[in-house]
């Protein structure tokens, strides 16, 4: 709720804060970014069900300024969170279990700024896919010895988990404040839908992402 007043404060404050331009064509940004996922109910085929707790993430970006006011952009991110799953027995009777997951994220996507000021409300929209391991166990163990040409003889076990690449796609609002002429920081809202497999519907999720960066000095003008 802070956030969201926080963004509304932000938007209105951008309508008298576009004078001076702070983007132009050709820049390109890299940022660190904070997501913190809200968590949800995941529905499966044949009853089963994965609650997700609340957790934060961490990622990367890179951001490449089409118009002062366009922007196309790549991130990565990774994350885990506690979930809590509900197993459907062959008797009818269900079974609990806790555990953790981790994810892993790449999308493409695009911004568009309402100003050109410091302080500039944006929108939006990105396709990827994720990597998401459940980190249960999906058969026994399986190792194996070699010899390294570096490290010498090797032995190493590796246990395979349930796990699954899917389509995501999403879009957002936020609010970027300019600090300075290179830096910036950005505070954002999105949800998100993830094509896992098996489930009821496809699965969402809301997110809050705090989000810091800066200009890189390379200028490569035009690329479209």
């Amino acid at each position: 709720m802070r956030l969201i007043l926080a963004l509304c404060l932000l938007y209105g404050m951008a309508l008298t804060s576009h004078a001076e331009q702070f983007r132009k064509a050709g820049d390109s940004e890299f940022s660190f970014f904070i997501p913190y996922n809200q968590g949800g109910l995941i529905e499966f085929d044949g009853g089963a069900t994965a609650d997700v707790s609340k957790d934060h993430g961490f990622g990367f970006g890179f951001n490449y300024f089409y118009t002062p006011q366009i922007s196309w952009r790549i991130d990565t991110s990774w994350h885990s969170a506690q979930y809590v799953g509900t197993r459907q027995l062959e008797d009818e009777d269900t079974q609990q279990f806790s555990h953790v997951y981790d994810g892993f994220n790449f999308t493409f996507g695009g911004e568009y700024y309402f100003t050109q000021g410091k302080i500039a409300p944006f929108v939006s929209g990105r396709l990827g896919w994720s990597y998401i391991n459940s980190n249960i166990a999906s058969r026994p163990p399986t190792g194996g010895c070699w010899w390294d040409p570096w490290w010498g003889y090797i032995c190493d076990v590796v246990q395979p988990t349930y796990s699954d690449t899917a389509w995501r796609y999403g879009a957002g609002i936020g609010v970027r404040a300019a600090m300075g002429e290179s830096a910036f920081v950005k505070l954002s809202y999105s949800q998100d839908w993830v094509d896992i497999s098996n489930t009821r519907g496809t699965p969402n999720s809301n997110t809050f992402t705090v989000e810091v960066g800066f200009k890189l000095d390379t200028n490569y003008g035009s690329l479209f």
